[in-house]
């Protein structure tokens, strides 16, 4: 049988972060939401907050829950995803970058997408980096 393809989208929702941008990503992610058999959406800043599944391309931020300022830790959602047992076929971490860095290198591709003049890409330790344009 087919393999179930699962994607996981990790949100930093520390407050620099708000959902007129995500609905922007949103649009650049929707063809490889529907590459995946399965969307899992978890929002996180210095903890992992809800854990969603969606279906549907337009559901995909509707949970997400922005808490305003703080700092963000990457490590919980690395570490949520292995708690649940799944290898994603990617992550995709939204995220200014202004966090601490989980330290081990996981064993499926990472997508750092990034929002423009925040952190420094170069500064993430694995993973491709994407830099969002804002219009």
């Amino acid at each position: 049988g087919e393999k179930n393809k699962i994607l996981v989208v990790g949100v930093d929702t520390s407050g620099s972060i708000n959902k007129e941008l995500l609905d922007k990503f949103a649009q650049n992610l929707q063809g490889v939401i529907e590459l995946a058999d399965t969307t899992i959406v978890m929002s996180c800043d210095a903890a992992v907050h809800t854990v969603d599944q969606v279906n549907q391309f337009s559901d995909v931020f509707r949970d997400v829950v922005f808490k305003g300022g703080g700092g963000t830790d990457f490590a919980p959602v690395f570490e949520k995803i292995e708690e649940m047992g799944i290898v994603p076929e990617c992550l995709v971490f939204f995220t200014d970058l202004l966090g601490s860095h989980y330290k081990e290198l996981p064993p499926y591709p990472v997508l750092w997408a990034v929002l423009p003049n925040t952190g420094d890409p170069k500064s993430v330790p694995f993973g491709d980096t994407c830099i969002l344009e804002e219009d």
